[in-house]
């Protein structure tokens, strides 16, 4: 377990200057160590996963969640809390749904590519220590109200179709809310949300269920 937790540190800092280059906050807490024969989910990701998971343990379907969103966050700053907020809790199953304040730009310029080593570096160091892992496709969006004339929906496009392609070639549980929430502009559907970016109370049902069945794989 030692060796599995300083390989996940390293995979997770080799980025030079990571943390220099963002600030970041870390949500861990003191909670123990799962039960004997506690399925515990660690849901990690920006503002889509604060608004729908709770940071407290809340048991649903036999199983604890236990939310780890910050708001505003890009994938590198997830990425540099990986270690304290996904690993140090020793869940079983971990889901990540990061990328789209990459494209906003909330972090200052970033390519996909940065996106796409972030993820790698989280998803890796995950099924080094035995987790299992559920990535998610980026929600629709045409804009961004807090930084427009971003143009996402061509580099959405790009992103999902890398992470459904990566999750098949590396075994992780495919989560696919893009398609189910996407108008056909590429927008979050209207009646889904109500700032075009962030699902409200029916479109987290609807991500609810696509999660319920991502994760009812992943225990499998």
């Amino acid at each position: 377990m030692i060796r599995r937790a300083l390989l996940a540190f390293f995979v997770l800092a080799a980025s030079p200057g990571l943390a220099a280059r963002y600030d970041f906050g870390v949500l861990n807490g003191e909670l123990k160590d799962p039960r004997p024969g506690e399925i515990r989910i660690v849901f990690i990701g920006d503002s889509i996963t604060s608004g729908w998971i709770s940071p407290l343990p809340d048991k649903v379907d036999g199983a604890v969640r236990i939310g780890r969103g910050i708001a505003g966050q890009t994938s590198a700053q997830v990425r540099a809390r990986f270690a304290a907020d996904a690993i140090a809790l020793h869940p079983a199953i971990v889901h990540i749904l990061v990328g789209t304040n990459d494209i906003a730009g909330n972090g200052g310029p970033m390519t996909l590519d940065d996106t796409r080593a972030n993820l790698t570096a989280m998803a890796s160091a995950a099924q080094a220590a035995g987790i299992r892992v559920i990535i998610g496709t980026l929600l629709p969006t045409i804009d961004y109200g807090w930084r427009p004339g971003q143009h996402p929906v061509p580099k959405i496009a790009e992103m999902n179709a890398w992470i459904r392609q990566e999750a098949a070639a590396r075994h992780y549980v495919l989560a696919e809310y893009f398609t189910p929430l996407a108008a056909p502009d590429g927008s979050l559907k209207a009646q889904l949300s109500s700032d075009g970016v962030h699902p409200n109370a029916s479109g987290y049902k609807l991500v609810e269920k696509i999660a319920t069945t991502a994760i009812a794989e992943a225990r499998k």
